[in-house]
């Protein structure tokens, strides 16, 4: 049995390839940001089953607006509402981070009429070989192409935001292209602007409509308002955090209702059950930001401190030994290992973690103290650990 849902191979696909983000602290790889989709792009153009967006037709409309691809992959709305905007039925988008002489890229491959991960692709190898990486990127993207599915049957309202930002985006596109007055040519078509106008004030109507729906249907969750409540609440969370704690925790709880991928809430939160030595709560709440984001230093910061409050040292001394593997430049991380060392009565590691500390913090005087401190300690066995 066929299915009839899926991309046929002579339809052509419109395709939005997004620059790659830059995920490193190394400003001269931001060359690579758009090189990367250039190279990827130029790949995908070579298949004449799809339609590659311009360059300048994404830039345009994305440069009005504050949102982008990657900070929006987990919301299927914007998604779609991006798809609209750029007439694309797939959106391409993704990163890059570096290890050593060696890059990994992540790409995504989106449905932008439903707002949703098709594949993703992981690709890695030395800085060097980079155009290969983007090459074998490309070919895959290609070879999966039949799997690629639309729904034909979808609720209307499925894929409203999509519709609408092909109305704002046709809208603005036929007021910027208006002919040159000055020159012999045929008189500009106002009556397909004014009908433009017409649809998107239409559409807009409909969208803000069923919008309100959620919120009445208290289904805000699934609203495109939801990040502006979010922000609401993580915002009066923070006016109320050395106040009144407990309001704080509440409304940090209801911004994540609404944000359940901003890490950043997950910060507080942890912070917040620390504070009240709901340390249980505390390291679950770090564990789901390390789950979420593997590369994300200060949780493992926070969750080995939570670790050393509770007096679990073994637990701590992990999670702290992983952060200086991912990233040996955080200091912190070092004075609360020799810390975890030291009360686990394991002096010769409490002193050998501030050696290593010193050999990337030289200068640090507080550091030299430690080292003093620890010594005396490891001489003197008796010493009160």
């Amino acid at each position: 049995m066929t299915n009839t849902s899926a991309i046929e191979p002579t339809s052509k696909i419109n395709v939005a390839v997004f620059h790659f983000v830059n995920n490193t602290d190394r400003m001269d790889m931001n060359v690579l940001q758009y090189s990367l989709r250039e190279k990827l792009n130029k790949n995908l153009t070579q298949n004449n089953h799809l339609y590659l967006i311009e360059l300048q037709r994404i830039n345009r409309m994305m440069e009005k607006r504050d949102m982008n691809v990657k900070d929006n992959i987990k919301n299927p709305r914007i998604l779609q509402y991006i798809g609209g905007l750029v007439d694309a039925e797939i959106l391409i988008s993704g990163h890059f981070t570096l290890d050593n002489d060696s890059i990994i890229i992540l790409t995504n491959v989106i449905d932008a009429k439903q707002g949703k991960v098709i594949k993703r692709y992981r690709a890695n190898g030395s800085l060097g070989y980079v155009n290969s990486l983007v090459d074998n990127i490309a070919k895959n993207i290609i070879q999966d192409m039949p799997a690629w599915q639309t729904q034909t049957d979808l609720p209307d309202n499925a894929s409203m935001a999509h519709k609408l930002g092909k109305i704002v985006a046709q809208t603005e596109i036929g007021i910027d292209d208006k002919p040159n007055l000055s020159k012999k040519t045929s008189p500009p078509d106002y009556e397909k602007y004014i009908l433009n106008i017409i649809r998107l004030k239409l559409n807009i109507q409909k969208f803000i409509i069923t919008e309100a729906n959620n919120i009445i249907s208290k289904d805000t969750r699934n609203s495109i308002f939801r990040n502006i409540l979010g922000w609401i609440f993580l915002a009066r969370s923070q006016q109320h955090l050395t106040i009144n704690p407990e309001l704080a925790l509440k409304d940090l709880k209801t911004a994540k209702y609404f944000l359940p991928y901003d890490n950043s809430i997950n910060h507080l939160l942890a912070k917040i059950y620390t504070d009240k030595q709901n340390y249980s709560a505390a390291i679950e709440t770090y564990m789901s930001i390390i789950q979420d984001n593997p590369d994300d230093i200060s949780a493992y910061l926070g969750i080995g401190n939570t670790y050393l409050l509770k007096k679990s040292y073994f637990p701590s001394i992990f999670f702290l030994a992983q952060g200086i593997k991912k990233d040996p430049y955080r200091r912190e991380l070092y004075i609360l290992l020799a810390e975890a060392y030291e009360r686990s009565n394991q002096p010769a590691n409490t002193v050998s973690t501030i050696l290593s500390a010193l050999k990337i913090f030289p200068d640090d005087t507080d550091l030299k103290k430690l080292l003093e401190i620890y010594r005396l300690n490891e001489r003197n066995p008796y010493s009160n650990r």
